[in-house]
């Protein structure tokens, strides 16, 4: 994943470096996923634990009406024989 908040983030998208891993494994760049509607990205200076503020700001941001924050649970089962 490619660290858009770096200040050498359009630099090493286009470096040698990355091109030489290009259709070897997935480069995950947040900022074309965001343009093509796959992530919502909070850049916000906000109190991150602020739950419905956060919420509030996405919701904003991207024009959304009616939109319902779900918050799955992460289960993990342990068997050892």
């Amino acid at each position: 994943m490619l660290n858009d908040q770096s200040p050498n983030f359009q630099k090493f998208k286009n470096s040698n470096f990355i091109k030489k891993f290009q259709g070897e494994i997935k480069i995950i760049d947040p900022v074309e996923l965001e343009k093509e509607n796959h992530i919502y990205i909070a850049d916000f200076d906000a109190d991150r634990k602020d739950e419905d503020l956060m919420t509030s700001l996405v919701f904003d941001k991207y024009n959304i009406k009616n939109g319902l924050l779900i918050d799955f649970p992460n289960y993990t089962h342990q068997v050892q024989v």
